[in-house]
């Protein structure tokens, strides 16, 4: 939800109202007080399945490497999530857990 002056809202109302996205809103403001809500009656497309087969033509050999010594110590799949997550980005995870420091990562807590 945006926020905007009564006076930019007047000068700019026909590029406001055609750049403004499905399903948004923008609040019009004069003072501190909302005055007048604008919204798009446009519908956001719906999705179709499959729409993207055959798009993607090409998968690195070695796409999943940073996972082939991956060690499961527990049995969380959030928790594996999250290691592997923190592999393929180089980076540390929050937790109070300890068992976290066993797959070589950083942690924070």
């Amino acid at each position: 939800m945006t926020k905007i002056p009564l006076e930019e809202a007047q000068a700019k109302l026909p590029e406001l109202i055609h750049e403004l996205p499905p399903g948004e809103e923008l609040i019009i403001t004069g003072g501190n007080l909302a005055v007048a809500r604008l919204t798009s009656t446009r519908s956001v497309a719906a999705r179709r399945l499959g729409s993207l087969q055959g798009t993607v033509t090409y998968i690195a050999p070695d796409f999943d490497d940073p996972l082939h010594d991956f060690a499961g110590y527990h049995r969380d799949p959030f928790d594996r999530l999250l290691v592997a997550h923190a592999l393929v980005e180089n980076a540390p995870v929050l937790s109070f857990d300890p068992i976290f420091d066993r797959y070589g990562i950083g942690r924070f807590w």
